[in-house]
């Protein structure tokens, strides 16, 4: 895993959009974050969001930032390819200062990557987090092109 301490990124997740009303998402996996969460913030964002992952649907806006204080969460969208009409979502929380673009960029690498590993398997899906031992690699990192 990517460990996330000394990056812009502070935590990244990746689920399954809700096909239809009263579905719910399903988490498919999260990075590892390596910061000390000494006074709940992280967690605080964490909890945002999940908010975020309850609230999109398939004709969410792609890509999207939303400011949350010193942060902003950015997502993207992208197709399943084994499935039409299933969607993923790759969400992250990146400090304010990040230029959008190499966010943006990021989840980019980071859906071709996720889908070239497990693109064929997602539809199929039935417990949270099935791919977290998805290998957040440094290739995908946070490099500015």
């Amino acid at each position: 895993c990517i460990r996330l301490s000394s990056q812009p990124m502070k935590f990244t997740l990746i689920f399954r959009v809700p096909i239809s009303p009263g579905q719910l998402p399903m988490p498919l996996a999260a990075s590892m974050d390596d910061e000390k969460d000494v006074n709940g913030e992280l967690e605080k964002f964490k909890g945002q969001a999940k908010k975020i992952m309850r609230q999109t649907s398939a004709s969410s806006p792609t890509p999207c930032t939303i400011e949350a204080g010193a942060y902003s969460f950015h997502y993207i969208i992208g197709e399943a390819p084994s499935s039409p009409g299933v969607k993923i979502c790759f969400l992250t929380l990146a400090e304010k200062s990040y230029p959008r673009r190499f966010a943006f960029n990021y989840l980019g690498e980071l859906q071709k990557e996720f889908i070239q590993l497990h693109g064929q398997q997602i539809d199929s899906v039935e417990r949270p987090y099935k791919f977290i031992t998805f290998g957040w690699s440094t290739r995908v990192g946070f490099c500015v092109p």
